[in-house]
Order: C-alpha cells, then sequence, then structure tokens
C-alpha cells in the first residue's frame, strides 16, 4: 500500500530550482518538510508533519507548505472529513492512486500493477471521448473504511446487545420516558377540541326541572 521513499540529490536539486525560479531558497526547515512527507509514505495533516519532525516551527509549517504547493512540489489531498492533507507532487513520489476511509479520514497511497494502470488508462480514455475531453492524467480514489475503523466497525456487529442494554438503561432513568404516553393522550385531546370544538367535548348541561 504506502512505502517509505528516500528522496535522491537530484530530486533535491530539482525542487531547489524550483524554489530559485520564483525568487525563494530551499531552507533547511522546507527540506525537513519535503523529507517527512517523503518518509511517511501517505499524506499527511499538519498536526502529523509537526508529530514527526518536532524540530519544524508550526508558525512557519503553514507558511513553508504554501511555497512548497506554489512551485508544485506538494499539493493538497482530499480526504473524507475537513482536515487538509499534504503529499509530494507526483513526478517527485511516482504516480499512484489513495485509500480514502469514509470514517477517520485517513489517507493511503495505493500503488496499483502496471496491467491495472494500463486498463485504468484505457477506461478513462474511453470516457473522456464520449464527453468530448482529453485526458492527460488521471488520479482514483478508493473510499471504504481502513482496518482500524473496520475492526471497530465489527465489533459492533458481533454485539448488538450493548447498543439495546444502552437504550434500555436510557429509558430506565429517564423520568419522561413514562410519562410520554400520557403527553401523547392529552396532545391529541387538545387537537380534538381545536378540530371539533369545545362543545363536543363539555359536559351536558344540567337538566331543570319545572315546578
Amino acid at each position: 500500500m504506502s512505502a517509505t521513499m528516500v528522496l535522491s540529490r537530484s530530486v533535491h536539486e530539482a525542487i531547489s530550482l524550483r524554489l530559485a525560479g520564483v525568487d525563494q531558497r530551499y531552507t533547511h526547515l522546507r527540506r525537513i518538510l519535503v523529507e517527512t512527507l517523503a518518509a511517511a509514505g501517505r499524506p499527511l495533516t499538519i498536526p502529523e508533519i509537526l508529530s514527526s519532525a518536532p524540530e519544524l516551527p508550526q508558525s512557519s509549517a503553514y507558511r513553508n507548505m504554501t511555497a512548497l504547493i506554489d512551485v508544485g512540489v506538494v499539493r493538497r489531498v482530499a480526504g473524507a472529513d475537513d482536515h487538509g492533507r499534504f503529499e509530494l507532487a507526483e513526478e517527485l513520489s511516482g504516480h499512484h492512486h489513495h485509500f480514502v476511509c469514509a470514517r477517520c479520514g485517513k489517507v493511503a497511497d495505493v500503488h496499483p500493477s502496471p496491467k491495472l494502470e494500463r486498463a485504468l488508462d484505457e477506461a478513462a480514455r474511453a470516457v473522456a471521448e464520449e464527453q468530448g475531453y482529453e485526458v492527460t492524467e488521471h488520479q482514483l480514489d478508493l473510499v471504504g473504511l481502513c482496518p482500524v475503523c473496520r475492526a471497530v466497525e465489527e465489533r459492533g456487529k458481533h454485539r448488538p446487545w450493548v447498543s439495546a442494554s444502552a437504550r434500555r438503561r436510557k429509558r430506565s432513568h429517564d423520568p419522561g420516558a413514562e410519562r410520554a404516553p400520557l403527553q401523547q393522550h392529552v396532545e391529541i385531546t387538545r387537537r380534538h377540541r381545536r378540530d371539533d370544538g369545545e362543545a363536543l367535548l363539555a359536559p351536558p348541561p344540567p337538566v331543570v326541572e319545572e315546578p
């Protein structure tokens, strides 16, 4: 699935040239950021980057990340949550796809076989021709559950009594639960009065006998 990547000297030189083209320098902190992404083997959030590289100040992490994105060294990856994740551009890290966990939002790299890549390329080209588009590259997101979330899901399926028991305990400690039928009856009575008038529900007037 994911693999740790060691960047060669030529890759660092290419990154330095890109930054120099916009009058930016490949500083020590930017190199740490790039190497942290390469070593992770998957897209990382800023907190994950800071956890992996404590020497990287948080105040400069966002600024340096923006500079690397602007020159095409790093790209932002969309996940299933609101957290931004970042990885090296494909020309530096190699072509790959992503597995996205729909529960926790984790994104992992997927490196398919050459045979699958050819099949995906042909399918993308066929779809594009039908719509009049030209495909220059493709990216595939496989959405599902990561191993951790899948294990949690399986434990929940094998213990359905837990949730039922919790619901029973909640009802036993909720005094409003016992009053619900009575409140419902009162509400129905009120609606009946609004619909049919008070006279229908009022007791009949007393009979006065004439002397």
